[in-house]
């Protein structure tokens, strides 16, 4: 599987919710990760940053100990206007570099939580 993948690419999603840490910028405790595929993941945060950004994303799977660490860089970000909560700002980041077997963890969660849809 490329390490680099863009959208179309990335095949399903899984929705969650799970506190990430975006350790390039210190530990942010209200961001969370909202949903992720094998190529990336979109991070709930009114902390936008500017496309290109690279980041270091630490999260851990619903029901699996280990954490998943991976490389990231923002393709696209979106503001929710107002004050409205929750916010659905954020970020979508695609993964640039990450363990094979992470990439497999994440295709398998993926899979489960998608399997009756």
């Amino acid at each position: 599987m490329p390490k680099n993948l863009d959208k179309r690419q990335a095949g399903p999603r899984a929705k969650v919710e799970l506190d990430i840490d975006l350790s390039t910028y210190g530990k942010y405790y209200l961001t969370k990760l909202e949903n992720v595929s094998i190529g990336g993941a979109f991070v709930r945060t009114k902390q936008l940053h500017p496309i290109g950004t690279a980041v270091k994303m630490r999260f851990r799977l619903p029901g699996d100990g280990a954490p998943i660490e991976a490389d990231g860089q923002v393709v696209w970000t979106y503001r929710q206007t107002g004050q409205n909560e929750p916010n659905s700002s954020g970020m979508g980041i695609k993964f640039t570099g990450i363990e094979e077997t992470d990439r497999e963890r994440i295709a398998k969660f993926v899979e489960h939580e998608t399997r009756s849809l």
